[in-house]
């Protein structure tokens, strides 16, 4: 589980980009969707929880001891969720085999947050459909 909460770190999604980047034009035109999509979906998580302040379970549950640390206090909505799910939307494509790997790729980074006690589950759901929406707002428009 910390294998997957690390591999949904903004620092997984640079190299992602990066890699992307340097792999030919079709790699280029991925890389700037899953920028814009990981960034929109982040920045929207950000606002939501600097607006709402929800604190993360290890500081709402007595004698909770959680399992990772967190990169601050709020907890809702999760934005390791909100960005597996933007990249995985965008670059899932139009279904197969690809597609299904990166949506479990996106769900077993959802579900380490809630697991190693940094979300509560409504935080990651709120999340990934907010990353979802990202990535399907981006594809469309680069459509």
């Amino acid at each position: 589980m910390m294998g997957l909460t690390r591999a949904g770190d903004p620092e997984t999604w640079v190299i992602a980009v990066l890699g992307l980047a340097a792999s030919g034009p079709r790699g280029r035109r991925q890389a700037l969707l899953v920028a814009v999509a990981t960034g929109l979906a982040t920045g929207i998580t950000q606002a939501l929880k600097h607006a709402i302040n929800r604190p993360r379970p290890s500081t709402g549950i007595a004698d909770f001891d959680v399992l990772v640390e967190n990169p601050d206090a709020f907890s809702f909505p999760s934005g390791h969720a909100a960005g597996a799910y933007a990249g995985a939307t965008v670059l899932g494509g139009g279904g197969g085999l690809r597609s299904a790997l990166l949506a479990t790729y996106a769900f077993g980074i959802a579900v380490s947050r809630a697991y190693l006690g940094a979300h509560y589950p409504i935080d990651v759901l709120v999340g990934a459909v907010i990353g979802a929406g990202s990535g399907l707002a981006v594809r469309w428009a680069a459509d």
